[in-house]
């Protein structure tokens, strides 16, 4: 009896409910058609979510790159096109016009220290004299505010690593007021490169070609505009002469097996002339101090420590966060304290580039947990 029971009452429902008429039934199928053609919104979340995050990332790297890119390059044209104009001022009144390029590299500066730090999120940590490198607080244009401390200005010298060393420095710089006033040498062919080129040229940076006999009187005549006009300065050199690879260090430490220097591991021997002359010329100027900076940088994934390194491209487009850790440790040495004998400023350059190496050897055992200096919110 219970079965058929079960079975009448299948038989029931199945008289009592409907059948779909061939009308609706076509109607279904173009509906499931429509459907399999344009996806919901659901639908389209979901497979944004399984796309592989390499796909996401270089969507990601390439929409920063046109909109930075953008905006870079139009600021760039905007600075170079001030940049001639004030050249008219320059036979009356130079220092101006120094101060305005200045305030140009600052904006330049700036705009790329906000991609990398504030947007893309670079891990920066300090160590050494970094804290008692004094903030700048006088203007940039117009004359010295006597109610606030003066500018110290310096030389700087530092490994060479890679490509963006100068935007590690200028980390520094901007944390102590100094991004305007940053002079960097530079090889003589990046003067080619498209409107950042020539608006280098333009601020007064020092174009070399390695060859002491044809840069020595462009770098006299930089040197005789800072002691004149007495213009704050960062003046910024890499001493290495050429960024760091696996070649070179290997060409470097035969130079110096052959020569009786010490071997470095993890530095390139120094190029001494050019900073022996720097302290010369400057010894008496209002450039007082020597800051010696030593940069590192450690690829999160692997945990290598100076062997891979951003580009670029990476710090202006990429989250920089998750991968890359930047650390730059300060030494902070008075002019005074530095002997004027050339050949014993060569030995103290040499002792400089050995503790350089020295430190960059303990970074690689242990990695510094210093601290994080962040950026002063009116700057």
């Amino acid at each position: 009896m219970v079965g058929t029971g079960a079975h009448w009452g299948c038989c029931c429902l199945s008289v009592l409910t409907p059948k779909p008429s061939a009308t609706r039934l076509v109607l279904y199928s173009r509906s499931a058609q429509l459907r399999s053609i344009v996806p919901s919104p659901c639908n389209q979340l979901g497979q944004l979510a399984a796309m592989p995050s390499s796909i996401i990332k270089a969507f990601r790297r390439a929409l920063h790159g046109v909109l930075f890119g953008a905006s870079l390059g139009s600021l760039a044209v905007l600075c170079n096109i001030v940049q001639v104009v004030t050249l008219l001022l320059y036979p009356i009144n130079r220092k101006l016009v120094g101060q305005i390029n200045a305030l140009i590299c600052d904006a330049i500066w700036r705009t790329i220290n906000v991609a990398m730090e504030r947007r893309n999120g670079a891990r920066i940590t300090f160590s050494g004299d970094h804290a008692v490198v004094p903030m700048n607080k006088q203007p940039v244009l117009g004359s010295i505010n006597p109610t606030l401390p003066p500018t110290e200005s310096a030389i700087v010298i530092c490994n060479h690593l890679c490509a963006i060393d100068w935007a590690v420095i200028n980390t520094l710089a901007i944390r102590r007021g100094m991004l305007a006033h940053g002079k960097y040498f530079i090889k003589s062919s990046m003067k080619y490169l498209p409107l950042f080129g020539p608006g280098m040229l333009l601020a007064g940076f020092p174009f070399l070609s390695r060859n002491w006999a044809s840069d020595q009187h462009k770098i006299d005549a930089i040197f005789k505009t800072l002691r004149e006009d007495r213009l704050p300065c960062w003046l910024i050199s890499f001493l290495e002469g050429t960024r760091l690879t696996p070649k070179k260090l290997a060409e470097s430490q035969a130079f110096c097996q052959k020569n009786g220097r010490p071997v470095l591991q993890n530095v390139m021997y120094p190029r001494k002339k050019g900073l022996v002359a720097t302290l010369s010329a400057l010894r008496d100027s209002h450039v007082h101090y020597v800051y010696d900076m030593t940069i590192a940088y450690r690829y999160r994934p692997t945990g290598a420590v100076n062997e891979v390194f951003p580009n670029v491209a990476t710090i202006h487009t990429d989250y920089l966060g998750d991968d890359w850790d930047f650390h730059l440790h300060v030494d902070r040495i008075p002019i005074a304290d530095i002997p004027e004998d050339p050949a014993v400023v060569e030995q103290w350059i040499e002792d400089r580039w050995v503790k350089k190496d020295q430190l960059i050897a303990q970074w690689k055992a242990a990695w510094p947990g210093t601290s994080k200096v962040p950026i002063p919110a009116k700057l």
